[in-house]
């Protein structure tokens, strides 16, 4: 049985307000240097990268996207 929508918007508005402040989240001291974040005293090395999609080569493309033929 599905909750009339009139019903389910107030739930759910107070079901976050709840969590908001419950203090779920922890607060942390963050700073950084010149090759990591340090949270906590702790140092931290994060990693990223990204890709061009339409710079990609076609002999490449089929390891991006299951859909592409090799």
């Amino acid at each position: 049985m599905a909750m009339p929508r009139a019903v389910l918007l107030p739930v759910a508005a107070a079901a976050m307000l709840v969590l908001c402040l419950s203090g779920v989240s922890q607060a942390a001291n963050v700073t950084y240097d010149h090759r990591a974040v340090v949270i906590d005293g702790v140092r931290r090395v994060l990693v990223s990268g990204s890709i061009h999609y339409p710079r990609s080569t076609p002999d490449v493309s089929h390891h991006f996207s299951p859909c592409s033929s090799p």
